[in-house]
């Protein structure tokens, strides 16, 4: 039995000094305070101080070295970090500078014994990482080539970019250092002048800590004589001359042939149709409509009118209303029948009419005469149109027949009378003259040609004479 209890001391005792041993150690390893391992650290007045290096005032770093000094070469130096997961590392000896790359907030303990050896530490806290490369907008075609030939810029490369840490610093076109700029800040949205860019562009995104992405985009295909005819177009109109509905309608047209400028694949004849319309929108020429207020056989048909811009005094490319009516005059009838006989033509048709032509800001001066269209009555090749002044006078105004159609021009408005002869084509006399075959000849015509007949007639009567006097002689006579 005695043996038995000395082998159990034996083996309690050495457990006990494995023990010990173990707990010192440990005890090397990380000294508590009023130890004698700590005892063996220099006491420290002052705190360590931490340093970042950036330091943050500058923004964000895709990393940052972290410096503590203690006062004395033998003080406690001991740190831990702990990150935005909230674990903290324990206790590492500090031998130098060490780097933090982890994004979000990150604290430092530095530790220390004060002047009564007490373990005690300072804090600092670096927030400023961003280690993650910046990102283009997940909307479909972040990068694309943007047409617009209003702009001041027509042709733009744009990008949407963002970085949810540091943010976008700048975005550049990688090997030629051309900085996008900032053209909406809301929406993110970088843009680069297309000029004296082609080909493939490689485009490359920094933010504010320096990390980069690049990104890349194919500029040929992009029918560039196009973009800068019409662009230099749209610069060279001037809106003040325009009608607000007008210069709203230019604007469409430019933005419809800005969309099909802007996708290579649009087909030529597309594009085309869209340069024709915003041609037509930036004609100065008024839109004149015809209205008709009076429907009767005194009306003619199919009036139209055109007239450029300076005309009037309203602005380019105004709507007008040209309307067509009854004739004011009262005795408008005797009028007709007046100028039936001022037109010369034996078998007169003669239309009575009003013309009036307004705005919306109302009755529109005419500076110059402007064009008036009707159609002819059928079978007729021949009129004449006149109109009814303040003083009771007819004027034969200017007139010509173009393809089958009359047109007339005139600076002023009211009562018109168009006179059209469905029989004669030339009956243009002042009604003097004969009809001779189911002809007319003016006085004139008869004139011209009875003289060549009087002379027929005299040159025959002596050729007779000298031919019955030759004869006469040979017979003797």
């Amino acid at each position: 039995m005695m043996k038995t209890n000395t082998f159990v001391k034996i083996c309690l005792g050495v457990a006990f000094v494995l023990v010990v041993s173990v707990a010192a150690a440990l005890s090397a390893c990380v000294p508590t305070a009023g130890s004698a391992e700590a005892a063996s650290y220099a006491y420290d007045v002052n705190p360590p101080r931490i340093t970042f290096s950036p330091s943050g005032a500058d923004g964000y770093a895709s990393s940052v070295e972290v410096t503590v000094l203690w006062e004395n070469t033998d003080s406690y130096k001991f740190y831990s970090v702990k990150g935005r997961t909230g674990i903290e590392s324990g206790e590492i000896r500090y031998a130098e500078p060490f780097v933090i790359t982890a994004e979000g907030s990150n604290e430092i303990k530095a530790y220390y014994l004060d002047t009564e050896g007490v373990k005690r530490y300072v804090t600092a806290t670096v927030d400023y990482i961003d280690s993650t490369p910046p990102t283009a907008s997940a909307i479909a075609e972040s990068i694309r080539c943007e047409i617009d030939l209003t702009a001041e810029t027509p042709m733009l490369l744009t990008l949407r970019a963002a970085d949810a840490l540091s943010g976008v610093k700048r975005v550049y076109v990688k090997n030629l250092g051309r900085e996008f700029y900032l053209k909406d800040g809301a929406d993110s949205l970088y843009a680069v002048d297309c000029a004296g860019l082609s080909g493939y562009v490689y485009v490359t995104v920094e933010d504010n800590a320096g990390n980069t992405t690049d990104y890349g985009y194919q500029l040929n295909g992009f029918d560039r004589t196009t973009i800068n005819e019409y662009a230099a177009k749209f610069a060279a109109l001037d809106e003040s001359m325009y009608a607000s509905q007008a210069w709203d309608g230019i604007l469409e047209a430019y933005k419809n042939l800005s969309t099909a400028l802007g996708d290579p694949a649009t087909s030529s004849s597309v594009v085309s149709a869209y340069k024709r319309a915003a041609d037509e929108a930036a004609d100065t020429a008024y839109r004149i409509t015809t209205v008709y207020s009076a429907s009767n056989a005194d009306v003619p048909t199919g009036i139209d009118a055109s007239a450029a811009y300076g005309y009037t005094d309203r602005p380019a490319g105004e709507a007008l209303t040209l309307t067509a009516g009854e004739c004011a005059a009262a005795n408008y009838a005797d009028i007709k029948n007046t100028a039936s006989a001022a037109s010369g033509y034996l078998n007169p048709i003669t239309y009575a009419f009003s013309l009036t032509l307004t705005s919306g800001a109302g009755e529109v001066n005419v500076y110059r005469e402007i064009e008036i269209g009707a159609n002819m009555p059928e079978g007729a090749d021949v009129a004449k149109v006149y109109y009814y002044n303040s003083d009771g006078v007819l004027e034969l105004l200017r007139s010509e027949i173009r393809n089958g159609r009359l047109y007339f021009y005139t600076d002023k408005f009211g009562d018109f009378y168009l006179v059209s002869d469905l029989e004669y084509t030339n009956n243009v006399s002042d009604g003097k003259g004969l009809t001779i075959g189911g002809k007319f000849y003016p006085a004139e015509t008869l004139w011209t040609a009875g003289g060549i007949i009087a002379g027929a007639a005299v040159l025959g009567g002596i050729v007779t004479v000298v031919v019955m006097t030759v004869v006469n002689k040979k017979r003797g006579k």
